[in-house]
């Protein structure tokens, strides 16, 4: 191989990444506040997937941040429960390490704090247990991905 090929396939390597590869991954999902016993899809199939799960690969880490829907307000009550994808098993797993406790009242969002995504494959979800709103029934559950942009 010449030297110049060389040269010109490490400068191709090292090139910056698209806009679009640096962007960030979501999913979101409107769900019913008081679901204390969620259904969960039955496969990791896009077309269920895509709205209400996060798909993990070479995502850094993730934001999660439920709302109550416009003019409402979180009453500062209830979880949203995480389950994780295991293509392995191809099923939804619960992950009770990953949990976390809406405790916001007053406010028509909570955002968490970010997580680091040590396992960077299959996919996340989050589901609404028992959360309480001022008004209505559902709550908007938003789950940001931070893609690796190397």
């Amino acid at each position: 191989m010449k030297w110049s090929n060389l040269i010109i396939l490490l400068l191709a390597l090292c090139a910056p990444l698209t806009a679009d590869a640096q962007s960030t991954r979501s999913a979101s999902s409107t769900q019913t506040a008081a679901d204390a016993t969620p259904t969960l899809p039955t496969s990791s199939d896009a077309a269920i997937s895509s709205t209400t799960s996060l798909n993990l690969w070479n995502v850094m880490g993730y934001r999660v941040v439920v709302c109550a829907e416009s003019g409402q307000t979180l009453s500062g009550s209830g979880t949203l429960d995480a389950y994780v994808w295991d293509h392995s098993l191809g099923l939804w797993i619960p992950n009770n390490d990953l949990n976390l406790t809406v405790d916001e009242a007053v406010a028509r969002c909570q955002a968490f704090p970010d997580g680091e995504t040590r396992a960077r494959v299959g996919r996340v979800m989050y589901i609404a247990n028992n959360v309480t709103v001022s008004g209505g029934t559902n709550v908007v559950v938003s789950i940001i991905g931070y893609v690796n942009p190397n």
